[in-house]
C-alpha cells in the first residue's frame, strides 16, 4: 500500500503487486546476465586479436617508406596517421582489417603489452623485439631488431609471437560510441583481457618503459600493472626505463587521452586506497630494477643509451620569452647541439633579430633530449604584441595541423624561461606580457603548483651586474631615508617576487646566468617536473585589461588585434593542414597497395600447393580448406574454384577504387 500511494501506482492486490516486482526483478537479473555476458564475450574478442612481430614490423617499414608518417613518431601518431584512416572504411580494428585481407582468422594473443601512446612507436617495436630475442644467442643491434630480413635469417619463429598491441587489437572507432561501462567498451576491460591472455598462454605481461617512465604515470596502463601484481601474473619491464626509475608512482595525478577514463579509473583506484595502490605498484617495480638490473644491463649493453642519447618519446620542450636584447638568443646559442642547428642570430638591431618561433635541438643534459623554442623579442617592431601572444599560445596549447584536415591540441610545452636583464631592477615588457599570459591561462587543478615549478625567471648578463643588483634580483630589501626628522623605510620586493607574486606559493624559480656561467639554469631544468604545461587562453577582452595600458593601446583596439591575430594562426593552421592531405591520401594509398601486394603474392606463392588438391576438391560448391605454410604460419586457405591471376588483380583494383572514391 506505501509503494502504490508513493509511486501513484494503480491499485492492485497484493499478491498481484508480489507478481509485479519478482517480474521486474527477474528483468533486471535478465539483462545483469545479458550485460556480463557481452563483456566477458568483449574480453574474448580482444584476446583473440593478436598481432604478430611480422605484422607490425611490416605496416612500420611500409608506412615509413611511404613517408605517411615520420621515423620518430609517437604511437599516437602512427595510430592516428596511418591506423585510423585505414581501418576507416571497415570500422574495424587494424588486426580484424589485416585479417580481411589476408582471408583468415587473426591468431589468439600470446603476450598482452602495456605501454603509453606517447612513447616513440619506433623504440616499443625494438623494446618488444629484444625481449622476443632475450634468449637469441647473437647480440642484434637497434636496426637489426627492427628488420624482417635479419628476423628470417636468425629468429624467423621470433617473427611469429603474437601481442595485445592495444593500437592494433582495439577498434579505434568504437571509442565515442561505446563509452566507459558499456559492456562493448573495448578500452576498459585491459586488465581481464590481461589475465585471459596470461591463463591461455602462461606469458608474462610486457611493460614498456622509457628513460622517463611515461608509462607509470598514465592511469590505463598502472590499473593494469596494478590488476598483474594482484592476479600474480609475471611482469616483465622492457626498455631502459626499468634501468632508471626512481620509485615515483602518484595514480592521483596520472592522466589519461580521456577525462571520463581518468575518472573512472581513479573512482576503482580510490575503492582500493590511493595511497595503497601506489605503494603496491613501486614496490613491485623498485623490486623488480634493483634484482634485474645486473641481468638488463648484460641484455640491453651498450643498448642502455639509447634512451639516454635522447631518443625519448617524451623530450623537453622549453620556450624562451624576453625582450629584445635581452639575450635570448645567447642563451639558445649556448646550449644548442652545433651539429644540428645554425647559430641564431644575434645582435643589437632595434627592429629585433629574431622574427618567429625558431626550434633549436639542444646537447644532451644528463641523458636527456633539450629543444629549446627561442621566440622574437617583445618589442620587435615587425611582431606586434598581438601576433607574438597569438603566436606563443599555438605553442602553449600544442596546436598542429593533421593529415585529416583538422587542428589538434595536444599540450607540447614542458617549460618556459622568462629572461630579464639583472640591471634593469625592473620586470621588462616582455616579462610583464609573459606574467599576464602565465598568470591567466595557466589551467588551474591538482597540478596548478606542479606546472609553476617549470617556470623560470632567469637574470641575464649577470657578470655584468653589481653586487647590490644581483642582491635585489634574488631578495627583498629595505630603502631608509629621513623625512621630517623621522626616519621612515619601505621594503622594496626583489625582482623575482614580483614576478611570482600571483603564483600559489607567491614565490617561484630565478636563477642567473652570465656569458661563461648557465650551471644554475642547467640545474633547474634537470630538475623540472616531466609535466606539460596546461594552458587554457583567457578571452581577449581579459588579456586587454591586464595588458592595454602597459602597452599604450586602447583595450578595445587591443582586444579586436588580438582576436584578429589568434584567428589568423588558426586559418594557417587549417591551410597547413588542407594541404597535409592529399600528400597523406596518396602515402596510405601506397601503404595499401604495399599490403595488397604482400598478400598477393602470398596467394600466389600458394597456388602450387592448391594445384594439387585433388579435382573433386577443386569443383566442389563447398568450401574445402587445405592448410599450408607460409612464412611460418598455418593459414587455412578456402578454395571453392581455381583462382587466375587477373581475378586476384581485380579484387586488389576493386580495393584501391574503394579506398580512392572514399578518400
Amino acid at each position: 500500500s506505501e509503494i502504490q500511494h508513493s509511486c501513484g501506482l494503480s491499485p492492485m492486490g497484493p499478491r498481484n503487486l508480489r507478481n509485479h516486482l519478482s517480474c521486474c526483478r527477474a528483468r533486471y537479473r535478465q539483462l545483469d546476465d545479458q550485460k556480463e555476458f557481452a563483456s566477458l564475450q568483449t574480453v574474448e574478442d580482444l584476446s583473440c586479436r593478436g598481432i604478430s612481430l611480422r605484422r607490425v614490423l611490416e605496416i612500420w617499414h611500409i608506412s615509413t617508406a611511404r613517408q605517411a608518417v615520420a621515423e620518430n613518431c609517437t604511437t599516437a601518431e602512427f595510430a592516428h596517421a596511418v591506423l585510423i584512416p585505414l581501418t576507416a572504411e571497415s570500422s574495424k580494428s587494424y588486426v580484424e582489417f589485416i585479417s580481411d585481407l589476408k582471408d583468415h582468422p587473426p591468431p589468439p594473443a600470446q603476450i598482452h603489452v602495456v605501454h603509453s601512446w606517447r612513447l616513440t612507436f619506433r623504440n616499443v617495436l625494438i623494446a618488444l623485439a629484444k625481449w622476443v630475442n632475450e634468449d637469441c644467442v647473437l647480440s642484434p643491434t637497434k636496426e637489426e631488431l627492427i628488420d624482417i630480413a635479419w628476423h628470417e635469417k636468425h629468429q624467423p619463429e621470433n617473427l611469429d609471437v603474437t601481442f595485445f598491441f592495444c593500437p592494433f587489437s582495439v577498434n579505434q572507432h568504437t571509442l565515442l560510441t561505446k563509452p566507459i561501462g558499456n559492456p562493448r567498451c573495448e578500452i576498459d576491460k585491459f586488465h581481464d583481457v590481461a589475465l585471459k591472455v596470461h591463463r591461455r598462454c602462461g606469458k608474462p605481461m610486457l611493460v614498456v618503459l622509457d628513460a622517463t617512465c611515461q608509462t607509470l604515470t598514465r592511469s590505463c596502463c598502472l590499473e593494469e600493472i596494478h590488476a598483474a601484481i594482484t592476479e600474480k601474473i609475471p611482469i616483465r619491464y622492457v626498455g631502459t626505463g626499468c634501468c632508471t626509475f626512481n620509485g615515483c608512482v602518484d595514480a592521483a595525478k596520472a592522466a589519461a587521452w580521456d577525462v571520463g577514463i581518468q575518472r573512472a579509473i581513479f573512482q576503482k583506484i580510490q575503492s582500493l586506497g590511493v595511497q595503497e595502490f601506489n605503494k603496491t605498484v613501486e614496490q613491485h617495480v623498485v623490486q623488480y630494477t634493483k634484482s634485474n638490473l645486473k641481468a638488463m644491463k648484460e641484455l640491453l649493453g651498450q643498448d642502455l643509451e639509447w634512451e639516454h642519447k635522447g631518443v625519448t618519446s617524451d623530450v623537453k620542450k622549453i620556450l624562451v620569452i624576453g625582450q629584445c636584447g635581452d639575450g635570448k638568443s645567447t642563451l639558445v646559442d649556448h646550449f644548442r647541439d652545433a651539429l644540428q642547428t645554425k647559430q641564431p642570430r644575434i645582435g643589437r638591431n632595434p627592429r629585433g633579430v629574431t622574427k618567429a618561433i625558431q626550434e633549436y635541438p639542444c646537447r644532451s643534459l644528463g641523458g636527456h633530449r633539450i629543444v629549446f623554442l627561442d621566440s622574437p623579442g617583445v618589442g620587435d617592431q615587425n611582431v606586434s604584441p598581438m601576433e607574438l601572444i597569438s603566436l606563443l599560445e599555438k605553442y602553449l596549447m600544442g596546436q598542429n595541423p593533421q593529415c585529416d584536415g583538422s587542428v589538434d591540441y595536444e599540450p607540447g610545452i614542458h617549460g618556459i624561461i622568462i629572461t630579464n636583464k639583472v640591471r634593469d631592477l625592473r620586470l621588462t615588457l616582455g616579462a610583464t606580457i609573459v606574467q599576464a599570459i602565465v598568470e591567466k591561462g595557466i589551467v588551474h587543478g591538482s597540478d596548478a603548483e606542479e606546472q609553476w615549478n617549470n617556470i623560470v625567471l632567469v637574470g641575464t648578463m649577470s657578470d655584468l651586474a653589481s653586487p647590490e643588483e644581483l642582491k635585489c634580483f634574488h631578495e627583498d630589501t629595505e630603502e631608509a631615508w629621513l623625512e621630517d626628522g623621522e626616519v621612515k623605510s619601505e621594503i622594496i620586493p626583489s625582482l623575482s617576487s614580483v614576478f611570482f607574486q600571483n603564483s600559489p606559493k607567491k614565490s617561484g624559480i630565478a636563477v642567473t646566468v652570465s656569458q661563461d656561467d648557465y650551471s644554475e639554469l642547467e640545474r633547474v631544468i634537470l630538475n623540472m617536473p616531466n609535466i606539460r604545461i596546461k594552458y587554457r587562453p583567457p578571452s581577449a577582452h581579459e588579456m586587454a585589461r591586464a595588458l592595454a595600458h602597459k602597452l599604450g593601446i586602447h583595450e578595445p583596439e587591443f582586444e579586436k588585434r588580438l582576436k584578429e591575430e589568434r584567428e589568423k594562426v588558426i586559418q594557417a593552421l587549417q591551410e597547413e593542414a588542407k594541404h597535409m592531405r592529399p600528400a597523406h591520401k596518396a602515402a596510405l594509398e601506397g601503404v595499401l597497395v604495399a599490403l595488397s601486394a604482400q598478400e598477393l603474392s602470398s596467394l600466389r606463392t600458394a597456388r602450387p600447393a592448391m594445384s594439387r588438391l585433388p579435382s573433386s576438391a577443386m569443383c566442389t560448391e563447398q568450401p574445402v580448406f587445405t592448410r599450408m605454410g607460409s612464412r611460418n604460419e598455418d593459414i587455412l586457405l578456402p578454395v571453392i574454384k581455381r583462382r587466375s591471376d587477373e581475378d586476384i588483380d581485380e579484387s586488389f583494383v576493386r580495393c584501391r577504387r574503394n579506398l580512392q572514391s572514399t578518400g
